[in-house]
């Protein structure tokens, strides 16, 4: 199974950028959604990250099927990826970010454009992908 902790995720993120300037706190959430290892569950790191005006872009990567994926030796893989969206959509929302699925490498870059025009700020980002270890 995919170890994804999403809530850890989010709380580094906002230990990273809480020093940062307001309006300049942005966390980019790149994810398969299904959160099976966090120690902090991923809406109470939400309402922290929330507190502290971050805002989260999630980004939901996976079809709810098999998506092609680099195994430990870098070989593609078809593996399958359930994804929790209402979990990806609930982050963005209580952060006044936005949800964006990403089908392939074409979609991740249109998607990376879009938020850098959604922030016009030069923003401080963290990116996190998270995935199986």
């Amino acid at each position: 199974g995919f170890g994804t902790a999403i809530g850890d995720a989010i709380g580094l993120g906002v230990r990273n950028l809480r020093e940062r300037p307001e309006g300049s706190r942005v966390i980019i959430l790149l994810t398969d959604g299904v959160d099976t290892a966090s120690s902090i569950p991923p809406l109470e790191a939400t309402k922290l990250a929330k507190q502290y005006g971050i805002r989260i872009y999630s980004i939901g990567v996976g079809k709810n099927g098999a998506v092609p994926f680099p195994d430990d030796h870098g070989r593609i893989q078809m593996v399958k990826v359930p994804m929790d969206e209402d979990l990806l959509k609930e982050i963005a929302t209580i952060t006044d970010g936005k949800y964006f699925r990403a089908t392939d490498q074409f979609a991740l870059q249109d998607i990376y454009d879009k938020i850098n025009q959604l922030e016009k700020t030069k923003s401080n980002v963290r990116t996190y992908l998270i995935q199986k270890p």
